[in-house]
């Protein structure tokens, strides 16, 4: 979105991610803020982000997929143990499905929340609880996120979480001392020996 307009951002993803798992806003003020070009070109922000997800869009349908690594191989040790597995996403139903045409290990999770099907956006534990709901509400439940604000929307619905990715050792600290499983890859939970005892 923004190279169509000429600005050239030099974040890379950690920069990005750094802001967007902050909240909704930050995005906005922080491009605003360091590339006042743009908002000089457009200050309503409507107008980007329209654009932003067309990119996005684009992006989904023109190029194949990949997952994190490690995500293929537990959701297929899960499915092996047919263990029930959901999706909860901010993301509109449509983008997953495109997101998923060409990842067939997606197709054996039952249940996804998508954007359309909660009122309230993560930190919110909104995502969770209809995902809970739709399980029927089992016993043993493990939420995995690799943002800040899904960390908090699981802790606020009662679902041990664990945090996947290359945090820095303060924000790993932060949330090891609540109780938070960290890891780098998702896969690695398959090793924790005493995770019943979480």
């Amino acid at each position: 979105m923004c190279a169509k307009r000429g600005v050239k951002i030099p974040w890379d993803f950690n920069r990005y991610f750094q802001i967007a798992e902050k909240g909704g806003t930050l995005i906005r003020d922080t491009l605003y803020a360091e590339f006042s070009e743009l908002y000089a070109q457009e200050p309503n922000w409507a107008v980007l982000y329209e654009e932003k997800r067309k990119a996005l869009y684009a992006i989904v349908e023109g190029e194949k997929a990949k997952l994190l690594p490690g995500v293929e191989h537990l959701l297929t040790v899960l499915a092996e143990r047919n263990i029930p597995r959901a999706i909860v996403t901010h993301s509109p139903r449509k983008l997953i499905e495109d997101f998923a045409l060409n990842l067939p290990i997606l197709k054996t999770i039952s249940v996804w929340v998508c954007r359309e099907d909660y009122k309230l956006p993560k930190p919110n534990p909104d995502g969770y609880l209809k995902a809970l709901e739709l399980f029927h509400h089992p016993k043993r439940v493990l939420g995995f996120e690799d943002a800040v604000r899904g960390i908090e929307a699981l802790q606020s619905a009662k679902i041990p979480a664990v945090l996947v990715g290359h945090k820095d050792s303060a924000t790993r600290a932060f949330w090891k001392s609540r109780g938070v499983i960290i890891i780098d890859r998702v896969d690695e939970i398959l090793g924790i020996k005493d995770l019943n005892e979480r």
